[in-house]
């Protein structure tokens, strides 16, 4: 016979436990929302965003990142994109991604309180914050987020394909998403029915395969060569044999205990692996939709490791603000396994349970970046002529970084600590962007790393300058016969 969840109240609990469980339902709703305020208002005094953010990057900068990412529809999208205000685009991500993830557990709980929790939980995520510190090139992605939601729902999943072929081209994360907009609700409570309910989910996964066919084929074009060239940075390790598979295999492992340790606590784990068992235990007791259940978690299980599973082959390290996938499978998973009765006591349990740290985590990383951006702008606007377009660009002696980044940490607010998942502000390089920001286009370093020495761009004018009278972090050492401007770091 057939079965759904769909055939259930909503909750079947005594009545005193539903209702405390819908109050705090909506209070961790309330709780959420307050503190999205408030790591909002912190994200407005954003100063300037990562290094490579497509507001300071050239076409040819986004260009490269289409060979060694495939992220085309980026490229075509970089004039719009860069015009929209970053700290817009912003909210508006983090506003359509947890849109999306509401569309997806509304359907699939039936239930719009659990979806709601669960939506305010990914809104919350600290990779997704981490991620969102290049808002115009997440806002492509995060458009058609929702939208691939609501048609892959409303008309067939044999429309997700055509998705990942979208989104292999912005943020691959977004289509990891979509597997669970593809669940079967109803299935026959046979083994046959749960074969069928695969369905979906093998589309889904061709669905990968031509995300990334595109993205190579389309290469040819631009560079006349089949294939993604991964770059350096991401130390990528190809599998050519089962070792090296294997190998790649290990490291990823290793990979989700770390990561997944980073971001919650061993309470907030072992509230999951309780919540996990009593779906398990249920699952033995029950006779009704003894396929449905387990079919809808390892859908949900499926969105948790596809991150990385999508990368076991090419080797490469998968970052942390690449794991809202991951956050919203190990959220849903056990969900998916209790009958109906629990699941909404259950989602107040694991939204508590995982959001506090995300919370804390994210008002942290986000608080930081904010504020140590403020410190590097506040330096530049002391010094740096108002007229910036003036110049042809500006030249930076970078020899004492180190001692410019002590400075920079002696006068941001005490308590703020980078947080892993979040970029490295204190780097010569990411400090480009707050020049880009200030107004110079062309901003380049000297006496750093590989970077050219100073004297082959302005002779012995850094060494000839006294920059002991200029009280700031940022000396101003003059102005070079091709009218760059000439600045200098110190303590």
């Amino acid at each position: 016979m057939a079965s759904s969840s769909a055939t259930e109240t909503v909750s079947s609990l005594p009545p005193p436990i539903d209702q405390w469980t819908r109050r705090a339902a909506y209070g961790l709703i309330a709780l959420g929302a307050a503190a999205f305020i408030v790591i909002a208002w912190a994200a407005l005094d954003i100063a300037y965003w990562r290094h490579d953010s497509i507001r300071y990057a050239s076409e040819n900068a986004i260009l490269s990142k289409v060979q060694s990412e495939g992220r085309w529809l980026n490229y075509l999208t970089f004039d719009l994109a860069r015009r929209v205000d970053p700290h817009l685009a912003w909210f508006a991500n983090i506003a359509l991604t947890a849109g999306g993830v509401f569309l997806i557990f509304r359907r699939l709980f039936d239930d719009a309180l659990i979806a709601a929790l669960l939506a305010v939980l990914i809104g919350l995520f600290p990779g997704l914050h981490a991620q969102n510190m290049w808002p115009a090139a997440v806002l492509p992605a995060a458009l058609i987020f929702p939208i691939s939601v609501l048609i892959v729902q409303r008309f067939s999943w044999w429309w997700a394909p055509v998705f990942a072929i979208l989104q292999f081209g912005a943020l691959p994360y977004f289509y990891f998403l979509l597997a669970l907009a593809a669940v079967p609700l109803a299935t026959r409570d046979t083994a046959r029915g749960f074969v069928l309910g695969l369905g979906p989910g093998v589309v889904w996964g061709l669905g990968l395969i031509a995300g990334y066919v595109f993205a190579s084929a389309l290469n040819i074009w631009f560079f006349g060569a089949y294939g993604v060239e991964l770059a350096e940075w991401r130390n990528p390790r190809p599998a050519e044999d089962l070792a090296s598979l294997g190998a790649n295999v290990a490291r990823g492992a290793d990979a989700v205990i770390v990561q997944v340790s980073t971001w919650l606590p061993a309470s907030s784990l072992a509230v999951l692996a309780a919540v996990l068992a009593l779906g398990l235990w249920r699952l033995a007791a029950d006779r009704e939709d003894r396929f449905g259940r387990p079919l809808r978690a390892g859908y949900g299980a499926m969105t948790a490791i596809t991150p990385y599973l999508a990368i076991i082959v090419s080797g490469i390290y998968v970052q942390f603000r690449s794991l809202t996938p991951l956050a919203t499978g190990l959220a849903a998973t056990p969900l998916l396994l209790l009958p109906r009765r629990y699941q909404r006591i259950g989602a107040v349990t694991v939204v508590a349970a995982l959001g506090i740290p995300s919370v804390l985590l994210t008002y942290q990383g986000v608080s930081w970046f904010s504020a140590t951006t403020q410190v590097n702008m506040a330096n530049l606007e002391k010094v740096l002529p108002r007229a910036p377009r003036a110049y042809r660009g500006v030249v930076i002696d970078a020899s004492d970084w180190e001692a410019y980044f002590q400075g920079v940490r002696a006068q941001a607010p005490e308590g703020l600590e980078r947080q892993v998942f979040m970029e490295a502000l204190d780097r010569p390089g990411r400090l480009v962007a707050a020049f880009n920001e200030a107004g110079f286009k062309i901003a380049r370093l000297c006496d750093v790393g590989r970077s050219p020495s100073c004297a082959d761009f302005a002779g012995d004018a850094f060494a000839a300058a006294d920059c002991s009278a200029q009280l700031t972090q940022i000396c101003v050492v003059g102005v070079d016969q091709r009218n760059n401007l000439l600045v200098k770091l110190q303590r």
